[in-house]
């Protein structure tokens, strides 16, 4: 099914390689200043954004989806602490009254991101940070993004072949800053050390060293925070209580190769 579906026996689900994001603009304030991302980040609560997720999603606390290799496990991104998110709004020079547009564009799919983006305009709230929602149709939406006419918006973006190339290049380098049609860097961020880093691992194919240069990519954009994992897409199957050895994969391919059907004359293949 394209989402959850609507009974639970025989329904399987596993974290796939969509991934949805909070895109801060960079090139203009308040979010060209550090410590207003890190604050943002460390005032949501992924607990608050759950309930809008229901099981079309999982909250996601890294750069990258569980089963991609290179993921840089550590501290959760989403930093569930008002507190320390206000003490940062305060040393960057924005106290009380600080306030800020999100951009939701509404795709009419099961995954209701107006409703995501209120669960991050109250999970905001208690830091400080007056969030005004602004829904768009998608079109509409992107539009906005690629002119970089945004403040915060939400977007997705897929871990294409499991590779995380695919991702965190895109998403974070300055070649995919440049206002226009081709725009895919929404956070319109620029940093040198970080294309240097993502570029050097995409010409190496020694995968130790790939993974060595990609998990520092992923501390310098934990530093950073140009743009913030919110959230995983759930990939879902329903089977008949016959079948059994049915694996999911987050890529939305099945592994069938050890699935078998359970009769009164079959029996489970030795392996």
């Amino acid at each position: 099914p394209a989402g959850a579906p609507p009974r639970a026996a025989g329904a399987v689900s596993i974290a796939g390689w969509r991934v949805g994001y909070l895109a801060f603009q960079t090139e203009k304030d308040p979010f060209k200043r550090l410590k207003i991302r890190q604050g943002v980040a460390m005032a949501l609560d992924p607990a608050q954004l759950a309930p809008a997720l229901g099981q079309l999603a999982v909250p996601l606390p890294t750069f990258l989806p569980p089963g991609i290799w290179a993921r840089r496990d550590g501290p959760p991104l989403m930093g569930s602490s008002p507190e320390r998110a206000r003490r940062l709004f305060g040393e960057a020079g924005l106290g009380p009254g600080l306030s800020a547009s999100l951009l939701a564009g509404d795709l009419g799919e099961p995954l209701d991101r107006p409703k995501l983006a209120e669960a991050i305009r109250a999970s905001l709230a208690p830091s400080g940070l007056t969030v005004t929602v602004r829904v768009e149709p998608p079109e509409t939406a992107l539009s906005l993004m690629r002119a970089g006419e945004h403040q915060m918006a939400l977007a997705e973006a897929r871990v294409e072949a499991g590779d995380p190339h695919f991702l965190l290049y895109p998403l974070s380098t300055s070649e995919g800053a440049t206002k226009g049609g081709a725009i895919v860097n929404f956070s319109f961020y620029r940093n040198r050390r970080l294309d240097d880093l993502l570029i050097r691992a995409s010409q190496v194919s020694f995968r130790p060293e790939r993974e060595r240069l990609s998990l520092r990519a992923q501390a310098l954009l934990a530093e950073e925070l140009p743009w913030l994992p919110l959230y995983a897409r759930l990939i879902w199957a329903v089977a008949r209580p016959e079948v059994k050895g049915l694996r999911l994969h987050p890529s939305g391919c099945p592994r069938l190769d050890r699935v078998w059907l359970e009769s009164s004359a079959s029996a489970p293949p030795a392996h």
